[in-house]
């Protein structure tokens, strides 16, 4: 199982100063995730395939 990671990412995963932005993000999209049955998906979310903004 994997969670969708968040994407597009607003800053640098390397930029600590942002850190809580992330975090408040994943925080609230891994609950509308599992709502939405996250959880019992068996293919690759999109997030993971090759994709560009």
């Amino acid at each position: 199982m994997t969670v969708p990671p968040l994407c597009p990412l607003e800053v640098s995963p390397y930029d600590f100063s942002h850190a809580g932005e992330p975090i408040e993000r994943a925080a609230a999209q891994t609950p509308r995730w599992l709502d939405l049955g996250g959880l019992m998906r068996k293919r690759v979310p999109q997030a993971l395939r090759v994709h560009t903004h």
